[in-house]
């Protein structure tokens, strides 16, 4: 070894040309072997990993929470013109018994 050096994390004695830098904020002003580098790295991997999921369940939350107040917003305005749409689906109903339906009102019989 030409340049005995301690490693910050476990003690253990490696060549400081063979050390990395640390990545936690214990070691980052420190040299440590590469087996602890190889550990931090892997570490900070999974801490990241993390970060972005919680993440995207934070965004995905927020997502679902507007898709939910679309939903009420769609409720309600359905409980509000209910009446009317009664009415036209009655219509319908009529214009079928005409044969005077089209492609139009069937897709829209579908929904009402």
């Amino acid at each position: 070894m030409e340049m005995p050096t301690v490693c910050a994390e476990c003690g253990e004695l490696f060549d400081l040309l063979d050390g990395r830098g640390g990545l936690t904020h214990r070691t980052s002003d420190f040299t440590i072997c590469k087996s602890c580098y190889e550990k931090q790295y892997q570490e900070k991997q999974r801490v990241d990993t993390i970060r972005e999921l919680l993440e995207k369940k934070e965004n995905a939350s927020s997502e679902i929470e507007r898709l939910m107040n679309e939903i009420t917003e769609m409720a309600e305005w359905r409980d509000e013109h209910r009446q009317n749409l009664n009415e036209y689906s009655m219509e319908l109903k009529k214009l079928d018994y005409k044969g005077e339906k089209d492609d139009y009102h069937e897709e829209l019989e579908r929904y009402y």
